[in-house]
Parts: structure tokens; C-alpha cells; sequence
């Protein structure tokens, strides 16, 4: 799954004004496809690629690290813990500054893996937050409804934080589907919160 999004103009190194370009890429396993996911971020222009299932673990082989990053861009992410599989990660141009935010409070989320990172392009600062869910399953034992509240509770937190956040997720639901009571949810947890 990806998707390809550009948000509000800020300034690059160089003083220009430019849009930023913002995607999202669901690997399976960024392993045997680091060469095709930098062909994606190059022959698209990409700014910020946020990688969900990459199954990098713990340490990366440096072997799929040079594949996987173009001249000029840098990768941060969060592994996943005790389990394998999964990993989100962000590649990113270097021109830009994305720290990872590293909260003590708000609690352990156990239904989605999630990264936050403060970004900081010219003046502009933004906090860019990467959540997959992965679906649920007998062998994970996910419950839609036991993400949703955990969501609820992310949400609680990451919406005191004094700037403007944009959320890119793999949460496995089907959003065209109006009908489906958990989207419906979902939608509504947005909206109360007052996100787009």
C-alpha cells in the first residue's frame, strides 16, 4: 500500500520555497526490496518515505542499509520488541531535521507500533507521528476494538503537543467502506479531536 501526499509549502537549505512530498510504503520486508524502495523515493521526488513491516530487527545489515538510501537521505526507526517482524522506520532528505520524540508518559501501546519525530524544515516545526496495525489475527490476537481504544489514548496524548502533527497509517481497515463500524469509529476519534 502507498501512499503519496504533499503538504503545506516550508523552506529547503537553500531559501527556496518548495512543497514537500510525503509517502507512505508497506514493504514486507524491506530486506529484498531496498534497491526498488530507493528507485521509489528517487524517481518520485520524495522528501519523507515512511516504511511500515520493513523487518529490520534489531541491527541493520549495512548491505541493505547502502541499498536502501539514496545520496543524500538518512533513515531513523523503532524496532519492534521481542517479536519478529514489523519496524517502522522514515527515510528522509537530510536537508531536513526529524529527531525521534521519545515520551515517558501516556503508556505502552500494545495494538500498533508507532514512531513520532519532530520535524524542523526552515522555521516550521511539525511533529510527524508513522503508526502501523497490523491486522488482526489468531496468532497476534488484535482486536479492532482493543486499537481503537488504545488509539483513543494515543490520541489524548499526541494532541496536547503545541504543533501541527500529520499522522501516516497502515492500520489495515478498509476506509471506503463507510459502513464498517469500526471506520465508522475511527472517523469519529478523528473528529473529536478535531484532525483531518
Amino acid at each position: 500500500m502507498t501512499n503519496l501526499q504533499t503538504i503545506k509549502p516550508v523552506k529547503d537549505s537553500l531559501k527556496t520555497v518548495k512543497l514537500l512530498t510525503l509517502s507512505s510504503l508497506n514493504c514486507r520486508s524491506v530486506k529484498n526490496k531496498a534497491l526498488s524502495s530507493a528507485d521509489f523515493v528517487t524517481s518520485r521526488n520524495i522528501d519523507i518515505l515512511a516504511l511500515t513491516e520493513t523487518w529490520l530487527g534489531t541491527s541493520i545489515n549495512t548491505q541493505v542499509l547502502s541499498e536502501l538510501l539514496p545520496p543524500g537521505y538518512d533513515i531513523l526507526r523503532v524496532a519492534r520488541r521481542d517479536k519478529r517482524g514489523g519496524t517502522v522506520a522514515v527515510l528522509f532528505r537530510e536537508v531536513l531535521v526529524l529527531n525521534i520524540i521519545q515520551y515517558t508518559k501516556g503508556g505502552i501501546f500494545t495494538q500498533f507500533e508507532h514512531m513520532e519525530l519532530s520535524m524542523k524544515a526552515g522555521k516550521n516545526q511539525i511533529g510527524l507521528c508513522s503508526i502501523y496495525h497490523p491486522p488482526p489475527s489468531e496468532q497476534n490476537r488484535f482486536k479492532a476494538t482493543m486499537f481503537l481504544d488504545e488509539w483513543s489514548n494515543y490520541l489524548d496524548r499526541l494532541t496536547t503537543i503545541p504543533q501541527e502533527v500529520i499522522i501516516i497509517r497502515d492500520l489495515n481497515f478498509y476506509f471506503n467502506d463507510p459502513i464498517d463500524i469500526n471506520v465508522r469509529r475511527f472517523m469519529g476519534q478523528l473528529d473529536a479531536y478535531g484532525l483531518v
